[in-house]
């Protein structure tokens, strides 16, 4: 009887979990809009069609053209939608349980990294409104359904894994998201290898075994995507190169990025930026040193892409789309910042009870503190706000150097985030300042939902 009844409340947390997340998701919806036959679509689903019933777009050359060689069991998984005759519907529902499973993976991965529930739900609030952009044309929050959009709570939850110490499942999970997405999967596989070498609680020994298990899981899992991609045998000429910059160039050239009314650049260095120094705060320090090589790790491979996408084209490494790992370090940027409001506001409640025993200085500078911490969260949870992230960069560094948290590489960091904020006010027009008109609208219109499915989550 007792085990029974641990069973079924571990199923009534799932359950309730489950609901919240759901609820999550329609308000992400209603803010962040939902649209059909958006972005890859348009190719995507007569490949699906076709899969289904090989007499759909027979004729079609793209279709021809694509429908052995792309890289993914995902339209094949998903044909039998086309099949029932319910891809819109299909594709509806889908969306919805992505976003849905996105907010659990982004929970875990908060409770992984620092273990507190707190910071779990600051980095839900952050992540609501879905407006969060990552660069090379990777967003937190697609508003149509794509395998890309299904790889990154599936990638989420294998960091979170990763952060817990749990590599043979992180790999595993990464062989599987390799035959949905065969790029992210192979992001979070350099991910996982750069937080296996910094674990400083593994012998050599151990370390090694480890890490051939892993590569042995991976290997057996992708397999399916795996093996066909090694056996392809394609050209890959001056003409090929030119037409990736034409087709893929958003995905593939930083240059593209450095325009006019594309703010992606600046934004990402300050979200990067504003994580990095809330890497000082308190946390484990398995976490600390996992997330210190992640971002080693993907800016080793942002300088390659640029130095052999931009310069000197190489076609592996133009296929490999390698700014797109922008995309993972910028959840986990966001759950270091996470972590810093949380343990801020903390220190708030924390100050203020004792406010009687302790000096009125210190109670000040908590309250303080708190208050930048909130600032820092309207300014990356609410859209109409996001065009205030310089000054939460700048505050929050002086914060953090007058709490003497800052150390000279954070400060190099912050530093560059902010001079690169500069340049593109310069350059490309970037608004430093800058808020939204209709800001009380942005503010008001979600909040009954938004605490009604926070206080579930």
């Amino acid at each position: 009887m007792p085990r029974l009844r641990r069973r079924q409340g571990r199923l009534g947390r799932i359950a309730s979990k489950a609901i919240g997340c759901l609820l999550l998701a329609a308000l992400q919806l209603s803010i962040a809009g939902y649209q059909f036959g958006v972005g890859n679509q348009s190719i995507q689903i007569p490949l699906l069609r076709h899969y289904a019933n090989a007499r759909n777009f027979a004729g079609d050359s793209m279709v021809r053209a694509s429908a052995d060689r792309y890289p993914s069991l995902f339209f094949k998984l998903l044909a039998p939608l086309a099949s029932a005759g319910w891809v819109q519907g299909g594709y509806f529902t889908l969306h919805v349980l992505t976003s849905a499973l996105m907010f659990a993976a982004a929970m875990r991965l908060a409770r992984a990294m620092f273990r507190r529930p707190a910071q779990a739900v600051v980095l839900v609030i952050v992540l609501l409104s879905g407006h969060l952009h990552a660069l090379a044309g990777e967003e937190m929050y697609s508003v149509g359904f794509t395998h890309t959009w299904l790889a990154l709570p599936v990638a989420v939850w294998a960091l979170a894994w990763m952060f817990e110490g749990r590599y043979v499942r992180a790999f595993a999970l990464a062989g599987v998201l390799f035959n949905v997405h065969a790029l992210t999967g192979a992001y979070v596989v350099v991910f996982g290898l750069a937080a296996l070498m910094a674990d400083a609680a593994m012998r050599r020994t151990e370390r090694a075994r480890v890490t051939a298990i892993c590569i042995a899981t991976l290997m057996l899992l992708a397999a399916p995507t795996l093996v066909p991609i090694l056996l392809e045998r394609q050209s890959y000429g001056a003409a090929w190169v030119n037409l990736m910059r034409i087709r893929s160039g958003d995905h593939l050239l930083p240059s593209m990025w450095w325009r006019a009314g594309n703010s992606d650049v600046p934004r990402f260095a300050m979200i990067a930026a504003l994580g990095a120094v809330a890497v000082s705060m308190r946390m484990p320090a398995r976490t600390r040193r996992a997330s210190i090589a992640m971002a080693t790790a993907a800016g080793g491979l942002m300088l390659i892409g640029t130095i052999f996408v931009e310069w000197l084209p190489i076609p592996i490494v133009i296929r490999a789309q390698l700014f797109r790992t922008a995309r993972l370090i910028e959840i986990i940027a966001l759950a270091h910042i996470a972590n810093g409001v949380a343990l801020s506001l903390g220190m708030v409640r924390a100050r203020i009870r004792s406010v009687f025993t302790r000096s009125f200085r210190n109670c000040l500078t908590a309250v303080v503190h708190g208050a930048i911490a909130c600032s820092i969260v309207l300014t990356l949870a609410m859209p109409g706000m996001i065009g205030m992230l310089p000054a939460s960069l700048i505050v929050a560094t002086f914060g953090a150097l007058a709490l003497r948290r800052l150390s000279v590489i954070q400060a190099a960091i912050a530093g560059a985030a902010i001079f690169a904020a500069v340049a593109a006010a310069r350059w490309i027009h970037f608004s430093l300042f800058d808020l939204h008109p209709n800001l009380v609208n942005h503010i008001t219109a979600p909040l009954p939902l938004a605490v009604a499915g926070i206080g579930l989550a």
